[in-house]
Formats: structure tokens, C-alpha cells, sequence
């Protein structure tokens, strides 16, 4: 009876453990090259990446129940695709998320400049919310590591 009670007490244990490890969030050792690599290997042009400051955010529930969060960005600077100068950013928060929580929605708050990856589809842009990559600006330019990071992508290209 007590090796029956040690062994339901570890496959609870994990159980537990697993389902907490499968919740973490997988992070790369560098998610800027990870980021350029699948976009080569997708040769997808929908693969973005450009700063910009927050001109509006709105939030609202579409028919599914679903948290959607617009956030209006005039652009800056492209160092992957390109664009117009004013582009949306959507993030959705489903209804009904997974056991680990719901994605992170892009934070950005209005007056803010912000680098932001993503991916371009149906005339806007979904982001790539690793907090390593799509970051607040807090001088107006990304920190020194992630300029040298950009540059070898290419210059990035100013719009006005």
C-alpha cells in the first residue's frame, strides 16, 4: 500500500511538473537571428520589422468573443519589408486560451516609440511579442546590441 501511495504521489508530482515546464516560454539564444532565419526560410515577404511611433490603441471583443487590440503605428524606420508610413498592428487575446495563459498583446501605450517584429497579413501587422525583440524605444533608438543586430539585416530606411 505505501509504494502504491509513492508511486501515485510521484506521477502526480510529474504531472504537475510537466504541465508547469510546458507553460514556460520557450526562449532562443538569440531570437533576432532566429527571427531572420525562418523569414529566409519561409521566403516570405510578410516577415516585418520596423520602428515607429504609437499614434492610437483601441481594444475591443469581436464576434467571437475575442480580445482584439489595434494599435496604430507611423513608422520610422524598415529594416525588414516595407510599408506605408502608417500601419496597424492587431493582437488577439482568444476567449478561450490555452491551459498556460493567453498570448501577450502587444503593450504599447499611445506617444510611445516602439521597435516591433511581426508578420504582415490581410493588411496588417501581427507581432512577434518576445519582449527581446519587439521592445519600448526608451531613447528612441533600439539598445546598442540590437542596432549592431539590425544593421546586418540592412540600413534602415527612413520614411517620413
Amino acid at each position: 500500500m505505501r509504494k502504491l501511495a509513492m508511486f501515485i504521489a510521484a506521477s502526480c508530482w510529474l504531472a504537475c511538473a510537466s504541465v508547469a515546464q510546458a507553460c514556460k516560454p520557450v526562449y532562443h539564444a538569440d531570437p533576432v537571428a532566429d527571427f531572420i532565419r525562418d523569414a529566409r526560410i519561409s521566403a516570405s515577404p510578410g516577415f516585418v520589422i520596423f520602428s515607429g511611433d504609437i499614434v492610437s490603441v483601441s481594444e475591443y471583443r469581436n464576434a467571437g468573443g475575442d480580445l482584439v487590440r489595434d494599435t496604430a503605428v507611423r513608422t520610422e524606420h524598415w529594416w525588414l519589408g516595407s510599408g506605408l508610413g502608417l500601419v496597424l498592428v492587431r493582437s488577439i487575446t482568444p476567449k478561450e486560451f490555452p491551459p498556460c495563459g493567453p498570448p501577450s498583446p502587444l503593450a504599447a501605450k499611445e506617444g510611445e516609440r516602439w521597435l516591433i517584429f511581426g508578420w504582415a497579413r490581410d493588411g496588417r501587422i501581427e507581432p512577434y511579442t518576445d519582449p527581446r525583440v519587439t521592445m519600448p524605444l526608451l531613447h528612441g533608438h533600439p539598445p546598442a546590441d540590437m542596432t549592431r543586430k539590425l544593421e546586418r539585416i540592412g540600413r534602415g530606411v527612413p520614411r517620413s
